[in-house]
């Protein structure tokens, strides 16, 4: 689970610190600072909302998860989740998955006030009136370097070799994968995966509704986040409705389902008196609704380490609030928007959890169709002509080569100096 979460720190701590103005740490070697006292001093403080926002949302990641203790810590192996599931399949048991269900949402609720607290009452932001792009630093230290890059490889070893060992073997046939013993290499798989209706159907659906609901959600949030950062003083309307928008964090995917499921399972005028259960819409209500929180999080976090100068500079000179956010506002966190939007996109592409309460029968999410070739009864055949074993090799391939484009995209962003861009 620690290997796994890597992706997001990699993408929104290279953006954050990308963002530090190099002209202050210039100064502060200019003042006898070493690089510890700069690192401590300057650029962490700098990082404090990015830091918060991961550190919540991994919290929340591992004490929800349900998958990776139940597929990699055995039978001898407990964690609250699963262990809540066990207590609600018997109704001697049931008050002990309330209770441990109370904690569970507890813990996060504790985790998430201590979080928005820290982003209050710790804003920093050094800033020049003419900032600089950040450029690589070399430690100078031998052993600190050595160290350090000894640490670095070891991690990007244990993050590639279930990576290769995927892809080889999506290139083989069942009886390699079962024996794990390389051999009968062919790209008939491949070609029966992408050429096949049935098994290009799911992914394809996955694809747009993730990209559907990780724009809506980003939409949204930028509405909150605006309101809430725009002023040092937010009124109680404002806090209450960005309050509103973290309780999907707190509260596990089956859950948010069954309550989607409850409530638009029925005629609401908000809907057009239309019920959405078993239809095409509700799945993507329910995708943007989980992401929410996670895009309300950074938003109000890149919100609050912008410089607000250039918006003020642009206020004097008689700009519009409109043209002011269009023109000023949005160039200096479009990089953060594009990492956000990535994100929420990877989140939903292969999600089970909620997709197998809400898709419609007529477009099977991928997610579901990975699960369903897990089953036994599917393992020898799967979906079409490819074994279901391979089959899901190939879907996680195709995956990682989306991730690995979206995640290129992001760090290639250009940062061009005195913009401010994340």
């Amino acid at each position: 689970m620690t290997f796994a979460t890597t992706a997001n720190h990699m993408m929104f701590l290279t953006t954050s610190i990308k963002k530090i103005d190099y002209q202050t740490i210039e100064a502060a070697r200019s003042l006898g600072a070493g690089q510890w006292r700069i690192l401590r001093q300057i650029v962490l403080p700098a990082l404090v909302p990015t830091l918060t926002t991961l550190t919540i949302m991994l919290f929340n990641t591992g004490l929800g998860a349900m998958s990776a203790p139940l597929i990699l810590g055995g039978n001898h192996f407990a964690t609250i989740t699963p262990t809540i599931l066990t207590f609600a399949g018997s109704s001697a048991t049931y008050d002990l998955a309330a209770g441990l269900s109370l904690l569970l949402g507890a813990l996060q609720i504790v985790m998430l006030l201590v979080g928005r607290w820290l982003d209050q009452r710790k804003r920093y932001a050094f800033k020049t009136k003419v900032s600089a792009p950040m450029r690589k630093q070399k430690i100078t230290k031998p052993f600190w370097n050595i160290l350090v890059h000894i640490g670095a490889y070891l991690i990007w070893s244990i993050l590639l070799l279930p990576l290769i060992a995927t892809v080889i073997f999506s290139f083989t046939n069942a009886t390699a994968v079962i024996t794990a013993k390389l051999g009968h290499f062919t790209l008939a798989n491949y070609l029966a995966i992408l050429s096949t209706p049935e098994t290009l159907n799911p992914f394809i659906t996955s694809i747009v509704y993730s990209i559907l609901s990780a724009a809506m959600a980003i939409l949204i949030s930028m509405l909150v986040a605006r309101m809430v950062t725009a002023r040092r003083q937010t009124n109680p309307l404002e806090k209450t409705m960005s309050a509103v928008m973290y309780i999907p964090w707190l509260l596990p995917a089956p859950l948010i389902a069954i309550g989607l499921i409850t409530t638009f399972g029925v005629q609401h005028l908000i809907v057009a008196n239309q019920v959405l259960t078993g239809g095409l819409l509700l799945m993507f209500i329910g995708y943007t609704v989980t992401r929410l929180p996670f895009s309300l999080k950074f938003l109000e976090s890149i919100f609050y380490s912008m410089d607000g100068n250039y918006e003020e500079a642009a206020q004097s000179l008689g700009a519009s609030l409109l043209y002011r956010f269009w023109t000023v506002v949005l160039p200096q966190m479009k990089d953060g928007i594009l990492a956000i939007f990535a994100m929420n996109v990877l989140a939903h592409l292969a999600d089970y959890d909620l997709s197998v309460f809400l898709f419609s029968p007529l477009l099977q999410p991928l997610g579901v169709v990975i699960k369903a070739n897990t089953d036994p009864s599917n393992a020898l055949t799967g979906s079409g002509a490819v074994n279901g074993v391979v089959a899901n090799l190939i879907y996680s391939v195709l995956l990682m080569i989306i991730s690995s484009v979206l995640l290129i995209i992001v760090r290639r962003r250009p940062t061009k100096a005195g913009n401010g861009l994340i």
